[in-house]
Protein backbone atom coordinates (compact mmCIF):
# COMPACT_ATOMS: atom_id res chain seq x y z
CA UNK A 1 0.00 0.00 0.00
CA UNK A 2 3.16 2.36 0.64
CA UNK A 3 4.01 2.45 -2.59
CA UNK A 4 0.99 2.35 -4.35
CA UNK A 5 0.50 5.46 -1.96
CA UNK A 6 3.55 7.23 -3.36
CA UNK A 7 2.53 6.88 -6.89
CA UNK A 8 -0.66 8.66 -6.26
CA UNK A 9 1.23 11.78 -4.46
CA UNK A 10 4.05 11.29 -7.31
CA UNK A 11 1.38 12.80 -9.43
CA UNK A 12 -0.35 15.08 -7.38
CA UNK A 13 -3.32 12.78 -6.85
CA UNK A 14 -5.31 12.63 -3.22
CA UNK A 15 -6.73 9.34 -2.44
CA UNK A 16 -10.29 10.20 -1.91
CA UNK A 17 -11.45 6.16 -0.95
CA UNK A 18 -9.52 3.06 -0.72
CA UNK A 19 -11.55 -0.63 -0.58
CA UNK A 20 -8.68 -3.46 0.36
CA UNK A 21 -10.06 -7.00 -0.06
CA UNK A 22 -8.02 -10.42 0.71
CA UNK A 23 -8.48 -14.23 0.97
CA UNK A 24 -5.76 -16.95 0.83
CA UNK A 25 -5.08 -16.89 -3.03
CA UNK A 26 -5.46 -13.15 -3.85
CA UNK A 27 -5.54 -9.51 -2.39
CA UNK A 28 -6.42 -6.51 -4.07
CA UNK A 29 -7.40 -3.53 -3.59
CA UNK A 30 -9.96 -0.20 -5.09
CA UNK A 31 -8.46 3.19 -5.64
CA UNK A 32 -10.42 6.56 -6.32
CA UNK A 33 -8.53 9.25 -6.16
CA UNK A 34 -8.95 13.12 -7.04
CA UNK A 35 -5.95 15.36 -9.20
CA UNK A 36 -4.87 18.35 -7.06
CA UNK A 37 -5.13 21.49 -9.73
CA UNK A 38 -2.96 24.49 -8.98
CA UNK A 39 -4.56 27.57 -9.22
CA UNK A 40 -3.53 31.40 -9.65
CA UNK A 41 -2.62 33.09 -6.39
CA UNK A 42 -5.69 35.37 -7.15
CA UNK A 43 -8.29 32.41 -6.50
Amino acid sequence: MENINKVFSNNKLNVASQYLQTDSDVGYVVMGGVIQKKYPSHF
